[in-house]
């Protein structure tokens, strides 16, 4: 066998001899010939002069903090603020009420149905009656439009009959005039929050809780919309929205579920009708939550 097959061979074996002692706790006993460490008081002796056997430890070895890490509360120090870090999931579904700010919002249903579902991080005080949140969703918001008397000029592209032509381009732009069907709006949402226990607070798991929240955020995303008399158009939509929210908190074993109600505000950017039409949107959107946390 080659000599750096016996170097690395005896290499593994060491690492492996220190992973073991680092991670097992052994017996606190010493063997009738080890010599204690530095510092450990001297072994009684019996009176005919003769050194007294150890006495066996109680028990086997233990698993050490390092292999099943801490559990109880303060073991590894502070945490956020002093605070617990809790989880939630939730659905959210209800109404989205359009402003009309002209454009392409004249001609959308003054309602529309939204969905989103996401997770929330509540990182709380030191009290646990109140967190800082960070809330990551997806939102879905979908709108008809039924006005055939408003149109738009668009611009769209079609064959030229020249074509062949030398110095003719193979397409010409032309100008329809068009009108939105509906509207469908997917968005990746990203907030931060505050929540306030107003009765109760995270660790009242006796009784029913009652909390309240704020949150300010942005969303990204595509928007779909349909049109009468040419192919639907998809361009990336963006905007921001605030919140305002009151939840009622129910304990069930080991986590809390959530029932409550909420207020958005929000405006979208858009070119989905081309730069020369004003596509952006207002709306105000009236959901029902409902959620869990563990």
């Amino acid at each position: 066998m080659s000599g750096t097959r016996v170097f690395l061979g005896g290499l593994m074996a060491a690492l492996l001899g220190l992973g073991e002692a680092r991670a097992q706790t052994g017996a606190t006993g010493y063997g009738p010939a080890a010599i204690p460490p530095e510092g450990a008081a001297a072994l009684p002796a019996n009176p005919d002069g003769a050194v007294a056997p150890p006495t066996a430890p109680q028990g086997g070895g233990a698993l050490s903090d390092w292999i099943t890490y801490c559990h109880g509360g303060g073991c590894c120090g502070p945490v956020g603020g002093n605070g617990h870090i809790d989880s939630e999931v939730y659905v959210r579904s209800g109404v989205a009420v359009q402003v009309n700010t002209g454009g392409l919002s004249e001609v959308l249903h003054t309602t529309g149905w939204q969905i989103e579902g996401g997770g929330r991080v509540l990182f709380f005080n030191t009290p646990e009656d109140a967190a800082w949140t960070v809330d990551l969703g997806v939102t879905n918001i979908n709108q008809n439009a039924t006005d055939p008397g408003h149109t738009f000029p668009y611009q769209i592209a079609v064959p030229n009959p020249n074509a062949g032509t030398p110095g003719q381009q193979p397409q010409l732009p032309k100008i329809v005039q068009v009108t939105p069907s509906a509207l469908n709006q997917t968005f990746a949402n990203l907030a931060i929050g505050r929540e306030w226990w107003l009765m109760g607070n995270r660790n009242s798991y006796d009784c029913t809780m009652w909390r309240a929240g704020a949150e300010v955020g942005g969303r990204y995303g595509t928007g779909r919309i349909e049109f009468n008399e040419i192919q639907h158009r998809t361009e990336m939509i963006g905007g921001w929205f605030v919140s305002v929210h009151s939840d009622l908190e129910v304990p069930c074993g080991h986590c809390v579920w959530q029932f409550g109600v909420r207020v958005e505000w929000g405006e979208t950017y858009t070119a989905l009708l081309q730069p020369q039409n004003n596509a952006d949107l207002m709306d105000f959107n009236f959901l029902a939550t409902l959620g869990i946390r563990f």
